[in-house]
């Protein structure tokens, strides 16, 4: 018990110590962190920096991106109005041209048409009377076969209603037969219960014996115990005189060595805190080096990537004029194209119209040799009447 008293108070004079150096070394080491605290935040103001500066530069490309989509999308869009339009022009032109070829089908279709009114009106009168024949028909089997259906259906009744009632009769004899499986389930449970209860009877008078066994062995240990105890406390009344001679010496020995190996600690502490300060001067040499290393490298890297950016934009540009400039020479070669077609039609349009003119004089010329004809013959005809009028009269008055 002694020397362990005494070690604890080593131990508390041992951390008082270390307290005290700590606070004489804390100046140096509370400087230390102010120096690391600034260059901390020298380093998250330069990254703020670079990341202000980043954003910056990402800004601009997309906002350099969008306007170069923009610009592609509206000369898409203008493109697609001009093939539009143009398609647009050329279906009109080509319906134009489907319209009269149409006018001159129709006059054929209609001679045809006059020609087949003629047989359809023969045709639908023998259909007519053919279909009243199949009709009439068809409604004489269409109520035989009613007739039949509700035969059938009276005999499917009959035989649903025998069904119903066979399976009535066998669920009441399945519900006899559960009933009577029941009975005999909770007869089992009974008899069941009781053979447990028996059982748990058993075991409790088992346990009551085994407890009354224990308690008689738990008495018999005590009072041996008993008697060794007395005779160990004669012995350790000799032995702890010598014990405390022996701790008196050992703890001047301990007290010097703590002595020397506190004074050995000591010089470790100011030579570490020296070349910790020489390794931390190195260090910062090193990080700014580095820092602004990085910080060229990445100016450099942002400068090539920009020209690079401001090379694209310049091919684009390049390859969009060349576009519009094929594009202009298509549409001039179209243009061109549609005069020409435009000149076709109308020559094609004169000739027809003229054609159609002189088919119409022709046929008005026609129309009137006619009529000439016809009247000259009911003029001979008139004149052939009124002859054979006079010769009648003649006849009669001689």
């Amino acid at each position: 018990m002694r020397e362990r008293e005494r070690e604890r108070e080593g131990d508390r004079e041992r951390g008082a110590r270390e307290r005290e150096e700590g606070r004489e070394g804390g100046r140096e080491g509370g400087r230390e962190r102010d120096r690391e605290g600034g260059r901390r935040r020298r380093r998250r103001r330069r990254r703020r920096r670079r990341r202000r500066r980043r954003r910056r530069r990402r800004r601009k490309r997309r906002r350099r991106r969008r306007r170069r989509i923009r610009r592609r999308r509206r000369r898409r869009r203008r493109r697609r109005r001009r093939t539009k339009n143009e398609e647009e022009e050329e279906e009109d032109d080509d319906e134009e041209e489907e319209e009269e070829k149409e006018r001159k089908h129709e006059e054929g279709r209609r001679r045809r048409r006059r020609r087949t009114r003629r047989t359809r009106t023969r045709t639908r009168t023998r259909r007519t009377r053919r279909r009243r024949r199949r009709e009439e028909e068809e409604e004489e089997e269409e109520e035989e076969e009613e007739e039949e259906e509700e035969e059938e259906e009276e005999e499917e009744k009959e035989e649903e209603e025998e069904e119903e009632e066979e399976e009535e009769e066998e669920e009441e004899e399945e519900e006899e037969e559960e009933e009577e499986e029941e009975e005999e389930e909770e007869e089992e449970e009974e008899e069941e219960e009781e053979e447990e209860e028996e059982e748990e009877e058993e075991e409790e008078e088992e346990e009551e014996e085994e407890e009354e066994e224990e308690e008689e062995e738990e008495e018999e240990e005590e009072e041996e115990e008993e008697e060794d105890d007395d005779d160990d406390d004669d012995d350790d009344d000799d032995d702890d005189e010598e014990e405390e001679e022996q701790e008196v010496e050992n703890s001047k020995i301990k007290q010097t060595n703590n002595n020397s190996n506190n004074i050995n600690n000591n010089n470790k502490i100011l030579n570490d805190n020296n070349n910790n300060s020489n390794n931390q001067k190195k260090t910062k040499k090193r990080e700014k080096k580095k820092e602004e290393e990085e910080e060229e490298e990445e100016e450099e890297e942002e400068q090539e990537e920009e020209e690079e950016e401001e090379q694209e934009e310049q091919e684009e540009e390049e390859e969009e004029e060349e576009e519009e400039e094929k594009e202009e020479e298509e549409e001039e070669k179209k243009k061109k194209k549609k005069k020409k077609k435009k000149k076709k039609k109308k020559k094609k349009k004169k000739k027809e119209k003229e054609e159609e003119e002189e088919e119409k004089n022709k046929k008005k010329k026609k129309k009137k040799k006619k009529k000439k004809k016809k009247k000259k013959k009911k003029k001979k005809k008139k004149k052939k009447k009124k002859k054979k009028k006079k010769k009648k009269k003649k006849k009669k008055k001689k």
